[in-house]
């Protein structure tokens, strides 16, 4: 009786062993799934990335203008719409 009990032990150790082992499994999974949902996210925001510093040369390199400049460009403005109304009037 004592040797059933043991072998009956043993099987019961196995199984549970093996019922680990699949979980263990479905766990590594799991695991393996969510790593190539963050590797392809990773791409992602990479590329993303990538176009936002495009962006940001692209404005960095664009000629920034001083208030005075601004306002000296938008007098020059005035002025020639002013100019272009007046033509407009005398043609009409």
């Amino acid at each position: 009786m004592n040797n059933f009990a043991h072998k009956r032990g043993k099987s019961v150790q196995i199984q549970e062993l093996r019922d680990l082992l699949d979980e263990l499994r479905s766990a590594a999974a799991l695991l393996v799934q969510r790593n190539n949902e963050l590797v392809q996210e990773n791409s992602r925001l990479k590329k993303e990335n990538e176009k936002i510093k495009d962006q940001l040369a692209v404005r960095e390199a664009e000629p920034v203008l001083t208030q005075k400049e601004r306002l000296i460009l938008k007098q020059q403005l005035a002025r020639m719409i002013r100019r272009l109304d007046r033509h407009l009037e005398e043609k009409a």
